[in-house]
């Protein structure tokens, strides 16, 4: 994770503990804000997730529709 940490203030200090918990050390401020950024890789992991789990759902469904459909069935003679 990448993070950027703004203030009304100029200088912070900060530190990450290993279990990846952010502690921000600054004087007395009105606001701290704090945006985390994912890398790319990541995004796009969740994107082919999120992509594959519909395609799945898609041709589940879809299997079971024509399941549903009623059959022909041809008698030779």
């Amino acid at each position: 994770m990448r993070y950027t940490i703004t203030t009304d203030h100029g200088s912070i200090t900060t530190s990450e503990s290993y279990r990846h918990t952010l502690q921000v050390k600054t004087k007395q401020t009105k606001q701290i804000t704090v945006n985390i950024h994912n890398p790319k890789i990541i995004t796009y992991a969740n994107f082919l997730a999120i992509t594959g789990w519909l395609i799945s759902l898609l041709l589940l469904i879809g299997n079971w529709v024509l399941s549903k459909l009623p059959t022909k069935k041809f008698v030779l003679k």
